[in-house]
């Protein structure tokens, strides 16, 4: 764990910042809908992952099994860091994309299907979009932190199962790099 910690610091860092970029783009009031993606910590950590594992295998003669556990890790960290970052904007009370409703899945069939039987004819994808988004902010406010942290519970073993395999797939495709990195 030590040593897959050493190679992951750079993933690390740029993790936390991430996350700052996140809890700020969340807490100005920037809408869910048009930016999450932005600083998107799941998106980054399987791509970091991939990376990560194609190049412990090339160059520091990682086996399947120590990429898979590499991605693990990373993916645990990420995990860890949406689970505080969602306890701490619960705490304080504070509206971030780590507690808004659509980032832990709040919103149900029932009410989905209700605002499209009630869209008027030739409403745009956008307006849907926003009257989605606002419902959803109305729905928000029926969830409790027990209720969140159920939610984000489960990314902390599917999250790293998903990390692991990308890094699977990392090192798979790592047979492809050049042997020595000052060939590439």
């Amino acid at each position: 764990m030590k040593t897959h910690l050493r190679v992951a610091r750079p993933f690390l860092v740029v993790l936390l910042l991430f996350a700052i970029g996140r809890l700020l783009q969340g807490s100005q009031g920037v809408p869910y809908e048009k930016v999450h993606h932005v600083f998107s910590l799941v998106t980054l950590t399987l791509i970091a992952a991939a990376f990560h594992g194609a190049f412990a295998r090339r160059w520091l003669g990682y086996g399947a099994v120590q990429a898979l556990s590499l991605g693990a890790v990373m993916g645990f960290a990420t995990q860890v860091v949406i689970f505080v970052c969602t306890v701490g904007s619960f705490l304080i009370g504070a509206h971030t994309y780590f507690n808004h409703p659509i980032a832990l899945n709040t919103q149900q069939l029932d009410w989905l299907v209700t605002l499209l039987d009630q869209a008027p004819a030739g409403q745009t994808i956008a307006d849907f979009r926003s009257l989605v988004a606002t419902t959803a902010a109305e729905k928000a406010g029926e969830l409790s932190l027990g209720d969140a942290l159920v939610r984000r519970g489960g990314g902390l073993f599917f999250g790293s199962l998903a990390a692991a395999i990308s890094a699977g797939i990392g090192w798979a495709l790592g047979a492809l790099l050049p042997a020595d990195p000052k060939q590439a």
